[in-house]
């Protein structure tokens, strides 16, 4: 007996079996314990401690030794069982884990996921061979930029804030095209972005993902496709400028063609005093005269849209050049234009010949347009880095549903049709042509009563 405490304990005598027993069952416990600890260990279905001889009888003592053999014979069945089962599992997460990784990188649209601090974590093969490198986790904000440097399809450089990776950790988008820069050379890459956050089955955001998909070829086929439209669409303006084209100048020239014969007819059909033979083969005349001249301009403008007409510049004093158009036998009864030029003009590149005729052009529209004695000013002045020729009279004006087509071809306005004011509706269409070869612009302003103004510039000759 052993007394502790005043009180008395019964003294329990292990025999030399017992202990024997109980230590290996201690050996075997820290074997598995270790085995199960270790993650590649591969446990045995059953502990070769318990087939031993003299191991087997404490499985049946009916003591605490034998209920302690027993409970651990248990737990090892049952941590063999877990042991089993957690295997797998194991072999099928991995297995999923490379199907799934298997998918993210067989996926030919690029996918780059980033964490809530914008940090790339994860991109596939599609990404990578977009961006034209080896994407690297963890690349800082500098990095970044510099890897993939993006632009508006218009050129405008995208701000941090707006780069597909940012929008991705605040919105879902969709179909946001930008412009990647390429490093080695090449044309630069058209991407179609769309992307969101990443949530979890709580709602928490856990980061955000892209998708890029190279849409170059698509782009350059949208724009072929547009080049070839705008093709047809040009040769059908063409042909409708064409048809239109041949239909007035048909109509143009019926009139004068009609008084040729008619007057012809007269003569060959009667016997007609002389001065009636003369006032038709007058008559005559002028209609031949009208329709050469109709024709000749039709040639001229023909041959100035396509660029067949040769000019031959030279530097001139622009003053000088209108002065001695002025004082011409065309304009010399003419004593109501006024010349006003600006002191220290600079000089001009032109071809004096067909500059006069474009400024021709407009000085007669001028003097027929407006009222008898009207002035007509030619103002010479210095614009910017060009020469600006201003030609202003008071007369009719033109009306606003006119004004559109004033440089059509054969088009005459409605103050040309009821004065009966002689024209072929070419000569703006000349001056136009003629003022662009020149490498300068012509417009007008003009109010309806209160007479018109045309304006058009030459470059300067430093």
């Amino acid at each position: 007996m052993v007394t502790f405490s005043g009180k008395t304990h019964r003294r329990f005598r292990l025999n030399q079996r017992s202990t024997i027993k109980l230590r290996a069952l201690q050996h075997y416990a820290q074997n598995w314990t270790v085995q199960m600890a270790a993650s590649s260990a591969t446990l045995p279905s059953a502990p070769d401690s318990f087939t031993k001889p003299e191991l087997l009888p404490a499985l049946d003592q009916q003591d605490e030794i034998g209920d302690l053999a027993r409970c651990f014979e248990q737990l090892l069945k049952m941590l063999v069982s877990s042991r089993d089962e957690v295997a797998h599992l194991y072999e099928e997460s991995r297995k999923q884990s490379a199907f799934l990784t298997a998918t993210f990188q067989s996926i030919t649209d690029g996918i780059i996921i980033y964490d809530n601090q914008g940090n790339m974590v994860q991109s596939n093969a599609a990404s990578e061979q977009l961006l034209s490198r080896t994407l690297t986790p963890g690349l800082s904000i500098q990095e970044r930029m510099q890897l993939n440097p993006l632009s508006t399809l218009d050129g405008k450089s995208v701000a941090w804030e707006d780069r597909p990776s940012q929008r991705s950790l605040r919105e879902s988008f969709s179909n946001y095209e930008l412009s990647l820069a390429s490093s080695k050379g090449l044309p630069n890459l058209i991407l179609n972005y769309s992307g969101g956050p990443i949530l979890d089955d709580q709602g928490q955001q856990w980061g955000g993902v892209i998708i890029l998909r190279d849409v170059t070829p698509l782009k350059e086929t949208e724009a072929r496709l547009i080049a070839q439209r705008a093709e047809v669409m040009a040769l059908k303006e063409s042909n409708e400028v064409k048809n239109h084209f041949i239909s007035v100048a048909s109509h143009q020239l019926r009139t004068p063609l009609t008084g040729v014969m008619g007057f012809a007819e007269l003569l060959t059909m009667r016997q007609l005093s002389p001065e009636i033979v003369q006032e038709y083969a007058q008559d005559i005349l002028s209609s031949a005269e009208r329709m050469n001249t109709l024709l000749n301009e039709m040639l001229n403008l023909q041959r100035l849209e396509a660029g067949k007409v040769e000019f031959r510049f030279e530097t001139v004093d622009l003053g000088e050049v209108v002065s001695n158009l002025l004082t011409s036998a065309e304009f010399q009864p003419c004593q109501n234009i006024e010349l006003v030029v600006t002191p220290l003009l600079p000089r001009a590149r032109v071809d004096k010949r067909q500059l006069n005729q474009a400024l021709a052009n407009l000085l007669n529209n001028a003097l027929n347009y407006s009222l008898p004695d009207s002035p007509v000013v030619i103002r010479l002045t210095s614009a910017g880095e060009g020469l600006l020729v201003a030609i202003q009279d008071w007369g009719r004006g033109i009306p606003l549903n006119n004004q559109p087509h004033i440089f059509e071809r054969f088009y005459r306005g409605e103050a040309a049709r009821t004065s009966q004011t002689p024209g072929t509706g070419l000569g703006l269409a000349i001056t136009q042509e003629i003022i662009k070869t020149h490498g300068g612009k012509i417009w007008f302003q003009s109010v309806e009563g209160r007479g018109s103004t045309f304006f058009f510039t030459l470059p300067k000759w430093l």
